[in-house]
């Protein structure tokens, strides 16, 4: 059940907090999730940042998530990137079918669109990679 707000100092408490995060969620709307998909099993998210730079798109990452296999400690072959809305198409098009550069493997990467997750926090797990970024 929600807390009741009851002296004055609370509602400005509670309407300065639900100013913050109805500014948040307006922030996230700027941003796209997309799947990076067949990712050889030991890439790092250094790997897939260095990637990303050799094809000009670091910039327009405003996080990685590279979820790792707790058992085997590797990689399960895909991440998710937050990318600003307007550069995703472009960004989609540059990294599908690329080859990441130092491994032996023959899989060349795909990208698409990926569902937001609307939980309103993260989840990650202590065996996940994450890098993150403010968007400009």
């Amino acid at each position: 059940m929600p807390e009741r707000v009851t002296g004055t100092r609370d509602r400005e408490s509670a309407c300065a907090t639900a100013e913050a995060c109805a500014a948040a969620c307006l922030e996230e709307e700027e941003r796209v999730s997309i799947m990076v998909r067949n990712l050889p099993n030991r890439v790092k998210l250094e790997h897939l940042m260095r990637h990303l730079g050799e094809l000009g798109l670091q910039e327009a990452c405003g996080s990685i998530h590279l979820p790792v296999d707790p058992r085997t400690g590797v990689n399960k072959g895909y991440a998710f990137v937050s990318v600003a809305a307007a550069v995703a198409p472009r960004f989609i098009d540059q990294v599908e079918g690329t080859k990441i550069s130092g491994f032996l493997s023959q899989k060349r990467v795909s990208a698409s669109w990926a569902d937001k997750q609307r939980t309103g926090k993260r989840v990650t797990s202590k065996y996940s990679e994450i890098w993150d970024r403010p968007l400009p």
